[in-house]
This record gives C-alpha cells, structure tokens and sequence, in this order.
C-alpha cells in the first residue's frame, strides 16, 4: 500500500456474527455457538444444484462454467450467443472497470468505527475500479450496501449466494442486500431457517439492465413478494467503494473473482415442497407489528427481544443479530456485558410502487410515523430501566421501547451529565473520544469552508475576466465591421473613379500603356476586347 492509503483497523469491541442463516450444507443453524467465526467454507456446489436436490428446469446440473470474454479469438455478440447457449446471461465487466472510487473522510471515519476487531479498512483514492484490487482476503464493498445491512463476520446467506453464483458481494446491488438482509432477519423472527434454497425459492437473481452492467439483483418472484419499500434510486452508488481487509484465515469468499456470467435465473428455482410452501404462507401473512408488507427498512437492522429480564441489544450480542446503524456486535459468550457504539441514522425511503398519494393526508401521516420506527436504536442499558418500570419487558417490541426511551429524554429534556452516565456517555474516556471527534469534524468543515471561499473569490474574479474579453471582442467585431464596410465602398466606387481619372488624364494614359512595347500590345488587346475599343 502507498503512503497515500487510508488504512486504518477498527477500535470498536471484538464481535463476531453468530450464524442466523443456516447453510445450504447443514454446517449452522440457528442454535449454533455463538460468536463462532468459520475459517473455512465448504467447496461450492455446482451453480444451480442444492445438497441433495436438483432445481426445476434442468435435469443435470451444470459443471463446467463457460470460458471468461476473450477478446482475441471472439467478438463480444458471439460471447454471449455462447454464454445464452449453455445457460447463462453475460455480465460484462467493461462498465466497471472504467469507475474509480471516490469515498469522503466522514463516509471512511463512518465505516471504521463499525468494523470489528481483525477487519480492516482499505482506501486509496488512485484505485481505477473495483475489481483489479481484488483478493481472496481483501473484499470490495459498496458503502451503501455497507449501510443495507452487511455485517462481519458475513451472513452464511451472504456467502453461500456468492458461491452458489460465483459472483463477490461488490456485485450486488444495494437494494438487494436490502432484500437479503431483510429476509434473514425476518426469518429468523419467525424461527424460520433462511437457507438458500428458501431464499431461491422467494427470489430470483438477475443480471442488471442499462446502467448496471456487471451487477446483479434480486427480484422477488410472482406471489412471493412480501419485502416493500427499497429506495427505487441509489444515486453514484457504484463510485463509492472500499475494501476490507478480513482477519488472517478468515476468507469466507476464496476462489471466487468478479465474474463476467450468470446462471440464468429459469436454472435456479428450487422443486416445491411442503417445507418451502409453509415457510412462504408464514411470510405472506406481512408484518405481525403493521399487517402489511414487511417495510425493509424495519427489518434490515432488525433485534429480536432475549424474552424476560433480558434486554435485545444483549440478546443479540449473544446471538450475532446485528443491532440498528451498526455492524459491530458484542463477543458474545466470551464478553456478555461488552456492547458497541450505536449510531442513529436516518433512512431515505421512496415507495416502490410509485410516489405518495396526497388524498389522504391522516395515511401520509401513518406511514411517516412507521418510518421513523425504523430508524431508531437500542442502547443496552436501557435494559434496567425497562426492567424496573415496565411490568412485562419481554412483550415491548423494539419501536415501543425506544418511543418510551424518546418521551423520556424529552420529558428530561437536553441531556445532562446524569443522563449521559445513565446512557453510558459520561466515562472521561467516552467524552474524550467524542470531544476529539467533534474537533476533527470541525477543522474538516472549516477547511471546506475556507476552499469554498476560495473559489468563490476565484469564480468572481473569472466573471470579470469574462466580462472584459466580452467587451474587448464587441469593439474588435465592430472594428471588423467598419472595416469590411469601408472595402466594400472603396470597390464600389472603383469603377467611376478610374474611368474620371482617366478622362481627366488622357495623356498620362496614353503615355503609360504606350510606354513598351509589351505594354502597348498588352493594351490594346485589352481595347479590342471591350466593344467601345473597337471603334
């Protein structure tokens, strides 16, 4: 790395994500030992086949993947005539490879203090694209898809969709980590196993359209939707990406690379069967809080109440359940009193079946109201407060506990010193942090203040330099014109005045075209050309 990287490692507590995903392969379950990180996957299964279980529309698997592009021996429409022959859709990298990354100080500082221990965070501005830097222990992330749900260690989900496909989470779309996200922590609220072959049968993977060349999403198949509300547009998402640099034998995605092809989705869908169908009937019945669709941004940073006496963000401490705007999770049975920083952070939503209908304003309301549900976090040590004040703990869900967390401070109203040790902010070391942080912020907005003051002098003193040259260019285009018209009368005038000065001077004329020979015959072939001189 050059001196220019940003490299730095985490300093939030040592956590590592418990297995609410079960693999395809049977290796995790939900009852698996918390806080265990696998340093190793099983060998991936051929792309369109589950343990055990051929999918619909194939009656054998697929075992040699089609060759990469080759630019020398073949023309690009002839590529993809060979990629739909045996299966596939083209993912062409050419897009990708032409977008370099731009990522800001704050956007960096932001991921830094999610990353647990032993993961690393890798920028240098100079990178051309996403895929070249790319290694079996050094991953690409999109930093919006780090805010739709990814944890660390990584899903089983996550990865065993990787290896199924044989394509790297950088070539996921946002709103499909929304999905998958989504759908593991909506599994799991059910006690519902969120294997892939559960997953496959929801969704269907396809390559992007115009635009998204290269990159995959997740579509929700016909009567299977129940995940609503993604953002319909996540504007230059694809030019702000980093890479983590994962602990050492920890390389959940070995032997995979960014891959130019992908399984056509017609391959992929999982036989029915019973499990699957009743598993499906659970998630269509919608939200159990709202009675709609789930609301993605509910259910993406979802934490399941631990039941009596214990609160959700220990709960998930213990279980690897990610808690809301962070990725860094307690230790689990090593560290069961240790929790992390949790950032409050604010959703952007657009509904994903058109803009909001003004008719009915009490609706809007409603829905705003849910949305704001989403957005809110759980602080552990709410949990003794709960304990002592509210008579049955275990049957608040997470929204109600922290609007009843909300009235309180607003009641307290600004937060003092004994509110922040309540809170767990008063340590001398905590105020330190924040101070410095705060610090580092402002002299960041300053200098961004002083250079937009720069060019701000800048652009006036241009205006005027442009506003001169105008001036200057107007007097030479009139300078032009007075010229031009000058000419122009000079040649019109010509004619009148030759034939005046010779009347006037016959003499002279005569003397000058008789003055040689030459010029005497000159002149006279000149006579004999115009009637008048042939007299």
């Amino acid at each position: 790395m050059s001196s220019h990287s940003d490299r730095v490692s985490s300093s939030e507590d040592c956590s590592s994500e418990d297995s609410n995903s079960s693999s395809s392969t049977g290796s995790s379950s939900l009852d698996s030992t918390p806080g265990q990180v696998p340093n190793s996957i099983p060998d991936p299964h051929p792309v369109n086949q589950v343990p055990g279980e051929t999918f619909v529309g194939r009656d054998d698997p697929v075992d040699d993947e089609p060759g990469p592009y080759d630019p020398e021996h073949e023309t690009r429409d002839g590529w993809e005539e060979r990629l739909h022959a045996a299966g596939y859709f083209p993912l062409p990298t050419f897009y990708v490879l032409d977008i370099p990354s731009r990522v800001s100080k704050i956007a960096l500082k932001k991921i830094r203090r999610r990353l647990p221990d032993g993961y690393t965070l890798l920028y240098e501005p100079n990178w051309p694209n996403i895929v070249e830097p790319h290694r079996e222990d050094r991953i690409g992330f999109h930093t919006i898809s780090l805010d739709a749900g990814i944890v660390f260690p990584l899903r089983p989900l996550l990865t065993e969709v990787c290896h199924a496909f044989r394509i790297l989470p950088g070539q996921i779309t946002p709103n499909a980590h929304r999905y998958l996200h989504s759908f593991v922590n909506i599994c799991s609220h059910h006690k519902i196993d969120p294997s892939l072959r559960l997953f496959l049968f929801c969704f269907e993977v396809l390559p992007g359209g115009t635009g998204c060349e290269g990159f995959v999403y997740f579509k929700g198949r016909t009567g299977r939707k129940f995940i609503s509300d993604v953002p319909q547009s996540n504007r230059g998402w694809k030019e702000k990406f980093v890479f983590i640099e994962f602990p050492p034998f920890v390389t959940p995605l070995a032997g995979l690379k960014w891959n130019d092809h992908l399984l056509n989705h017609e391959y992929t869908l999982p036989a029915s069967s019973p499990d699957l169908e009743a598993s499906v009937e659970i998630l269509l019945r919608g939200d159990p809080f709202t009675g709609r669709k789930y609301n993605y941004g509910s259910w993406v940073w979802r934490v399941e109440s631990g039941g009596e006496g214990t609160s959700p963000a220990h709960d998930a401490a213990g279980r690897g359940v990610p808690s809301p705007g962070n990725t860094a999770e307690a230790e689990g049975n090593s560290h069961p009193a240790k929790t992390s920083t949790v950032n409050r952070e604010t959703v952007e939503i657009l509904d994903e079946d058109g803009p909001v209908d003004d008719r009915s304003r009490e609706k809007a309301k409603e829905k705003v109201g849910r949305r704001q549900k989403k957005v809110a976090t759980t602080h552990p040590s709410y949990a003794k407060k709960r304990a002592r004040s509210d008579p049955e703990p275990a049957s608040q869900s997470i929204e109600e506990a922290f609007v009843n967390l909300s009235l309180r401070l607003k009641e307290a109203g600004e937060i003092g010193p004994y509110a922040a040790k309540r809170l767990g902010m008063g340590s001398p070391t905590e105020l330190a942090r924040l101070k410095k942080e705060n610090e580092e912020m402002a002299h960041i907005l300053k200098s961004q203040a002083d250079e937009l003051i720069r060019l701000s002098g800048l652009t006036g003193t241009m205006k005027a330099e442009i506003s001169q040259l105008k001036e200057e260019n107007g007097q030479l285009m009139d300078e032009v014109s007075a010229t031009k018209r000058e000419i122009a009368l000079k040649e019109q005038s010509f004619p009148g005045r030759a034939a005046a000065w010779v009347d006037e001077n016959r003499a002279e004329a005569a003397r000058v075209m008789t003055a040689s020979p030459e010029a005497t015959t000159e002149s006279f072939r000149l006579l004999y050309r115009e009637p008048e001189g042939r007299r």
